[in-house]
């Protein structure tokens, strides 16, 4: 079936083909476009606040009927007026559309009635891209308007010439001949004595030079220079022609400020120098300014690009270079890189030297220290291996990459018991790495336990994301213990058993990732019909796989289906749309009710698909249909899905048959709960063996994922209670100190983490340890927290006949005579339980805990009689596709408000902690937008103290009451820590201790979300951490999800889908690493693309959503910082959050870094 549908590409292929043929089809990328300014000709003013007005440009320049347009004001336009400038006046339609001529309408805003429109002012068009386009400097200044001229004012080239260019060399010519106009311009300068012409620089890259000794010497990298600096900073530049001379000279009189984006002229023209010493001394002031020691992330790019002899000779440039310049620290970061280089090219003995040089250097540098450890470790020089991993220990303790690389490298030499607590330590750390994974399976295997060695390998491979991450992995090392001589019987046992494994479950899932990441990278980039194929292939990749990923499949569909949408190919975005429908009705709808939520129906979200693009393509009758249809089904699975889902999780420990029979006796009994026709929860039974800390923890993983905050979960533990180590202990087996037992700080972590919020927890056993933890953890919890209920005996009780614990088979008798009613709640089931203990027949103590409102444990879905108020479908028996999308939206949502809390720290009490220079700088800015722009309600807390953190927190949760539709957005800017040995991570507050070994004096990332916003009473909460380490917060499941075309345009959509639902996300500027704080005045990377993409993704459409913002961010992360997405709490699949634009106005004030002028 699968098959059949990929074969229909290339019928459908063709046919998108004819629906895009023009006469200019040839010339552009028609599925892709950019917003390009063109300079307006000609205003005829309407009335107040429209106009009519004209550009001679059109077809023949990408411009395309529908296109999203506006208005823009410029610099020069209107000059001695008070108009602002560089900013949004008001959205544009075309109107008629020839070769070279465009009409245009335009709405100017509320606030621009009483400006001036006038030639000159500027309109950004939507604007197909030119094929093969070269993308030069030269060719982004003309999308923003920015041409300049020649001596005589005269173009060297037309903005139309520049735009339309495909010649890769175009740059350099056009550089030469404007280098010539400043070098010929000397020639009339040269006997000006006026003081401008002879007065000295006092710094920048002419430092000692007057204007004509500057037009004189002049070289192609520094127009290079000049041309990067208006780039990054257009804003007086946009909507006119400049003089080159003239405004090159002005450059220079302002001491030439610089573009901090000059490693993008640099790196290339480096690479075409023929003498890197020659260059460095010519560009010496530019390279200064930018950061050399960086410029190695241009060796790793060639060498991901399988280019390692341009890598290795790029590498060796830069030795030289920062040998020429005395950057002695660069010098020896650019050996360090070669070392990889020269390990990947096979020679050992050379990446040694080259890390040797480098540590000899910097004893202190411990990137430097681990690569040579690991070279010693490849070249089985295992003593000074040894050597340098455990001088890393002592100064990393914890650090789970130094201890897994010891743990393998004692594998590697046959030390299988000195390696085994290292790899367990790595593994149990970083249980998602596929390394440490198998190395500790390694210690399995290699000491005769193929039991356990087998698990961890399933691991492995349910870790693995590509087929390399297997072959280069467990397939490479199995080769080596064979060479070796080590277990050959059992090692070449699992390495069949293995590569079985990988090929029937894994091999296509493997590829598949990689088919479906080119596809969504195609995607992204706008590049749609190209998308396809990707998609295609993803689809085929499961054609004869056993167990195919069905979900992911479907979604490929609608993926296909959306990017044909976006080309404006309708016909076939409905066929893969329809396509994507069959497969949910034939395959996924026998399945809603066990994996799928009320939000996020497959059933319910192709209709809506489908009306959706009916709506966008013009189609009443079609859109009127599916309109129908998905209301028809949204109100089936109401039903469905509006119950709480009961889940249960019972342990019995190992060693004791009473425990295991009572933890079976628990999960037989309380599984009645369930009503017949409810939602099949998450129900397990671990017991004896079967019963180690790794498979409670995928359990509660397995949970996690499964559970909605409405749902119920039910713990039972029958076993003991110990303490070792100073910690406190839930003990499954005493014989295995490592699997038989698990901290009861860990166990709540985990709990916590489980999006039911409905929970109870018993223990058959006293448990003093785990109830004082959940007593102080929920007592300062707010009034918001999840509801909990913790019981246990206050003294172990006696075996009953049956073999059960008095305790547990009371409980049992207690259920089963309150289900006699048609309901009961669970504090009528703790109260009864708890007086026939205590104080009815047997006299035992009961220990117990609530928190939070009483829930309801048990309803007789049977007894309950239906009523007339069924629900019926609201059949519409007219649609009118060109409704304001805004009315409808405000119907929808009802009220609203939108809070913002801010935090910004850049001073610290404590002199360990160094000062930072953007966070407030960043802070204030965001604030603005937000509270002149979007109209949020806006708290900034400056360099505020912990108690200062923790009690603004404690407002917004307990004080505020927030309506079904109001949203919370959240900013911290600081430093931020994370400590590997307990696997959390900080934020540093204005008083915190850099020696603060209990980390008293910070705001963990824990308590952050569990104690605050986990608790904060708003359906919608957007967080944005811009810290160190700030990605340790999140939780970063992933799944393949179809497309959301309501994202693009419709706020009517958006808003409906977003009412009353859950958003919980958040985006950081690292993972677990440390990230950049920027220049000075300039904004630290994260925060200035997180305000620029804020403010321009808004132009177009008056809003921007959260997940969008999240999106254009990774997409183009700023900086060399992984940016981090995630979760923190249970979110609804359909939800959003939205940025939306005070009285449906554009930003107005477009003063963002790429704006501004220094």
């Amino acid at each position: 079936m699968l098959a059949l549908f990929a074969g229909c590409f290339l019928f459908i292929q063709g046919q998108a083909q004819q629906t895009l043929k023009s006469s200019y089809s040839n010339r552009f990328e028609t599925t892709s476009s950019d917003e390009v300014f063109y300079t307006i000709k000609s205003v005829n003013r309407i009335n107040e606040d429209s106009a009519v007005i004209t550009i001679h440009y059109g077809k023949q320049d990408g411009i395309f009927s529908d296109a999203e347009a506006n208005v823009m004001s410029s610099h020069n336009s209107g000059s001695g007026s008070t108009r602002e400038t560089v900013v949004y006046m008001g959205p544009a339609k075309i109107l008629s559309l020839g070769d070279t001529l465009t009409t245009l309408s335009v709405n100017l805003y509320k606030k621009f009635k009483k400006e001036k429109l006038l030639p000159g002012d500027m309109v950004g068009i939507a604007s197909y891209t030119v094929k093969n386009s070269a993308g030069d400097i030269f060719h982004h200044l003309a999308t923003v308007d920015v041409l300049f001229l020649d001596n005589s004012r005269i173009e060297i080239k037309s903005k139309r010439e520049i735009l339309l260019n495909t010649d890769p060399d175009f740059e350099r010519k056009l550089l030469e001949a404007y280098t010539k106009e400043i070098l010929n311009f000397y020639e009339d300068l040269k006997e000006y004595t006026g003081e401008t012409f002879i007065k000295r620089n006092d710094e920048g890259p002419f430092k000692g030079m007057n204007m004509i000794e500057v037009f004189k010497n002049t070289t192609m990298n520094d127009l290079r220079a000049f041309f990067q600096f208006v780039k990054q900073f257009p804003g007086k530049y946009m909507g006119n022609k400049w003089k080159i001379n003239e405004t090159y000279a002005t450059w220079v009189l302002n001491n030439a400020p610089l573009s901090d984006l000059n490693k993008q002229w640099l790196i290339p023209a480096l690479q075409a120098s023929r003498s890197a010493t020659e260059f460095a001394r010519k560009n010496k002031h530019y390279i200064d300014a930018d950061s050399l020691i960086l410029w190695s992330d241009h060796v790793f790019k060639l060498q991901g690009e399988s280019k390692l002899d341009e890598a290795l000779q790029f590498c060796d440039n830069l030795i030289a270079v920062a040998k020429e310049l005395k950057f002695t620290k660069a010098e020896y970061e650019f050996y360090y890189t070669r070392s990889y280089l020269t390990d990947a090219a096979g020679n050992k003995k050379e990446a040694i030297a080259e890390a040797l040089k480098a540590l000899t250097y910097d004893k202190e540098n411990i990137n430097y220290a681990y690569q040579l450890a690991s070279l010693y470790g490849k070249n089985e020089e295992f003593d000074k291996c040894f050597k340098l991993l455990e001088d890393l220990m002592k100064k990393l303790p914890g650090n789970v990459n130094v201890m897994g690389n010891y743990g393998w490298y004692k594998l590697a030499a046959g030390k299988v018991k000195e390696a085994a607590p290292y790899c367990k330590a790595a593994y149990e750390g970083n249980p998602g790495s596929v390394a440490f994974t198998v190395n500790y399976g390694h210690t399995f295997l290699l000491t005769g336990n193929l039991d356990s060695a087998r698990y961890y390998y399933l691991k492995t491979l349910e870790n693995c994301s590509t087929p390399n991450d297997y072959y280069e992995g467990p397939k490479t090392d199995f080769d080596l213990f064979f060479k070796k001589g080590w277990e050959r019987k059992n090692v070449a046992e699992m390495a069949d058993w293995m590569e079985q494994q990988f090929n029937e479950k894994y091999l296509a899932v493997t590829k598949g990732n990689d088919v479906w990441n080119e596809a969504k990278k195609q995607y992204d980039n706008k590049k749609y019909l190209k998308a396809i194929p990707h998609w295609l292939t993803y689809i085929t990749l499961f054609d004869k796989v056993k167990e195919p990923p069905l979900y992911s499949i479907h979604n490929a569909y609608n993926w296909i289906g959306s990017s044909y949408s976006r080309a404006k190919v309708y016909d076939s975005a409905r066929h893969y749309y329809m396509m994507a429908l069959k497969m949910a009705k034939d395959t996924l709808a026998d399945m809603r009710n066990v994996t799928t939520t009320k939000d996020n129906d497959d059933l319910v979200s192709d209709y809506e698909r489908l009306y959706s693009l009916s709506v966008t393509a013009g189609n009443t009758a079609d859109a009127e249909r599916y309109k129908m249809l998905l209301d028809a089904e949204t109100q089936k699975v109401t039903e469905l899905f509006t119950r709480a889902t009961l889940h249960i999780i019972s342990l019995g420990a190992a060693g004791s048959a009473k425990d295991m029979k009572t933890a079976e006796f628990v999960y037989k009994n309380f599984s009645s709960l369930k009503n017949e026709n409810d939602k099949a929860g998450h129900m397990q039974l671990l017991k004896g063996n079967a019963l180690t800390r790794d498979k409670l923890i995928s359990s509660l993983e397995e949970l996690r994922a499964k559970s909605k905050p409405e749902d119920i979960f039910i713990f039972y533990f029958a076993g003991n209670t110990i303490t070792a180590n100073n910690q406190s202990y839930l003990s499954f087996n005493d014989k295995d100190s490592v699997q038989g037992r698990i901290s009861v700080l860990e166990f709540m972590n985990a709990i916590d983490l489980v999006y039911a919020h409905k929970k109870m927890i018993i223990s058959d056993k006293p448990s003093a340890p785990l109830l004082s933890l959940i007593t102080s953890t929920y007592s300062n919890a707010g009034k918001n927290a999840s509801e909990i209920i913790f019981l246990s005996p206050g003294i172990e009780t006696p075996e009953q006949d049956n073999g059960i614990s008095l305790f547990t088979n009371q409980l049992t008798i207690t259920l089963k005579e309150l289900q006699e009613k048609d309901k009961f709640s669970a504090k009528d089931f703790v109260d009864k339980a708890s007086f026939v203990l205590g104080r009815g027949q047997y006299y035992f103590p009961v220990l117990s805990f609530s928190f939070g409102k009483d829930f309801l444990l048990y309803e007789n879905k049977s007894a309950i009689q239906p009523t007339d108020n069924t629900l019926a479908v609201n059949n519409t028996r007219g649609l009118d596709l060109g409704a304001s999308d805004v009315t409808d939206a405000d119907n929808v949502s009802g009220p609203q408000k939108n809070y913002a809390l801010l935090f910004a720290t850049d001073i610290y009490k404590d002199g360990g902690f160094n000062r930072l220079v953007n966070p407030i700088y960043d802070a204030e800015a965001l604030a603005k937008l937000l509270r002149e722009e979007f109209g949020f309600t806006v708290t900034l807390e400056k360099n505020a103290t912990l108690d200062q953190m923790e009690t603004t927190l404690s407002k917004f949760r307990d004080d505020i009451n927030y309506g079904p539709n109001d949203q919370l957005f959240l900013f911290f800017a600081g430093h931020g820590l994370y400590y590997e040995k307990i696997k959390m991570g900080f934020l540093v507050a204005s008083d915190s201790k850099v020696d603060d070994q209990n980390f008293k004096t910070y705001l963990s990332y824990n308590d952050l979300g569990s104690k605050y916003l986990k608790n904060i009473n708003c359906n919608r909460i957007f967080v944005t951490l811009d810290a160190c380490f700030a990605g340790s917060f999140f939780d970063n499941s992933t799944f393949r999800a179809g497309p959301n075309d309501a994202d693009v345009k419709n706020l009517a959509a958006l808003k409906r889908m977003a009412t009353k639902q859950r958003f919980y996300k958040g985006i950081s500027s690292g993972g677990k690493q440390y990230v950049e704080d920027g220049k000075q005045g300039q904004h630290s990377p994260f925060a200035s693309k997180f305000i620029e993409v804020l403010s321009k993704k808004a132009l177009s459409k008056n809003f921007v959503t959260a997940d969008e913002i999240i999106g254009e961010i990774k997409s183009n992360p700023p900086g060399a910082s992984a940016v981090c997405e995630g979760k923190f709490h249970y979110s609804d699949p359909q939800s959003h959050f939205i940025f939306e634009l005070k009285n449906n106005q554009k930003v107005s004030d477009v003063k963002q870094d790429t704006m501004k002028t220094k």
